[in-house]
């Protein structure tokens, strides 16, 4: 088990990095960050897992991805006065994204029969503009609940 949250955890150091050498977090946040994901992660691997857990996790990496574009507008804004626009995408953007994506998508694998949870990572997809995932999102809750007139509804009104 401690491998695998320690691999897990590896594969965070580069975009984590990142953000720390483009001044968005400092290297205490980013090490109370890896300590946070780690106790949760430990979490996540018990063999009774809860759906708060989960739900908890998600919503401190939502969090701290606000943080993050907050202050990335606020670096952005400093920096073009000094020297003009700059919107090169780094590793370190979409990172904490991708990274509340993957934990969805194991609460989704984890209590695949629960309506609500698609309903609540459809809301997360819709204010985050990510209308792929949402359109793919749709066709998997209209496979697995058929009988369930909403889903049939929103995927039509998606598309």
């Amino acid at each position: 088990m401690a491998e695998q949250v320690q691999a897990t955890l590896d594969r965070m150091v580069e975009p984590l990095a990142d953000l720390q050498a483009r001044g968005i977090f400092s290297a205490d946040e980013i090490a109370q960050t890896v300590e946070r994901r780690r106790q949760q992660e430990y979490l996540l691997k018990r063999t009774a897992i809860r759906r708060e857990d989960f739900l908890q996790y998600i919503q401190d990496e939502t969090r701290l991805e606000k943080l993050r574009e907050l202050r990335t507008k606020r670096i952005r804004r400093k920096q073009q006065h000094k020297q003009g626009p700059n919107d090169d995408p780094s590793p370190g953007d979409s990172h904490i994204r991708k990274h509340v994506h993957s934990l969805w998508n194991r609460i989704l694998q984890k209590f695949r029969s629960d309506s609500s949870l698609y309903l609540e990572y459809g809301d997360y997809l819709k204010q985050t503009q990510a209308h792929d995932r949402l359109g793919r999102l749709y066709a998997r809750a209209v496979q697995l609940f058929p009988r369930q007139g909403d889903w049939w509804i929103q995927a039509a009104v998606h598309e």
